[in-house]
């Protein structure tokens, strides 16, 4: 957030990315963040999310072909499968 003018936004959630090996946690919050704004859709005309968990695990892990890219990735498309059933 330190990177954009607090005029720019009228609502954020300033998660600290430094830790490279947490892969579950800041996603989890940017998760709840996102189904939180689904009940507040009328307040805004753009969303903007940034998931980290698989960019730490690419930076962490050795092997791309790994159970961890495996699970982040059918995580990350149950996420898209449900912003856009709004379940």
């Amino acid at each position: 957030m330190k990177l954009f003018p607090h005029l720019i936004f009228d609502r954020a959630q300033d998660l600290q990315s430094f830790f490279v090996t947490d892969f579950k946690e800041i996603d989890l919050n940017v998760i709840n963040g996102i189904y939180e704004e689904f009940e507040r859709m009328n307040d805004w005309h753009l969303l903007i999310v940034h998931y980290l968990g698989l960019d730490h695990i690419g930076h962490a892990a050795i092997d791309a072909f790994n159970s961890l890219v495996e699970d982040k990735l059918a995580e990350m498309d149950q996420v898209i499968e449900r912003c856009f059933n709004r379940e």
